[in-house]
């Protein structure tokens, strides 16, 4: 007799593995037009802008390390969107703590610029972390 359970626990692990496949190409920055951006270094830093959402332009970031707490790391004062001369800084960032940590940043900027950096400052002994779209 076969066990009533094996094709259910099979179909569950099939569905939970469309279901990630799923997951993972829709955060590839595909979708907003932006393509996702990765520094290297004593801290990883990932950025994946998202477009603007109630008056607000989106990035969501994700930061890794493997040498000590990422607490030590203020988004809200080390990140700087530059767009056509202008500086902005985040009206909202994700606290960061422990090895790994991802949220979002958001800037007041009405419209999702065309052109843009974002620049990170003080990254431990890092130089600055510099991102450009396109």
């Amino acid at each position: 007799m076969q066990n009533p359970l094996r094709f259910p626990a099979a179909a569950l692990v099939l569905a939970g593995l469309v279901l990630g496949a799923c997951t993972v190409a829709s955060g590839n920055g595909e979708s907003s037009g932006f393509e996702e951006k990765s520094s290297q270094g004593e801290v990883s830093v990932r950025l994946t802008p998202r477009g603007v959402e109630e008056g607000q332009f989106l990035v969501e970031v994700r930061v890794d390390t493997h040498s000590g707490d990422l607490a030590d790391l203020d988004l809200q004062k080390a990140t700087a969107l530059r767009v056509e001369g202008r500086t902005y800084r985040p009206t909202k960032a994700v606290r960061l703590g422990g090895h790994h940590s991802s949220g979002t940043l958001a800037f007041a900027v009405p419209e999702a610029p065309a052109q843009f950096e974002i620049v990170i400052s003080g990254v431990r002994s890092m130089a600055d972390v510099t991102f450009r779209w396109p």
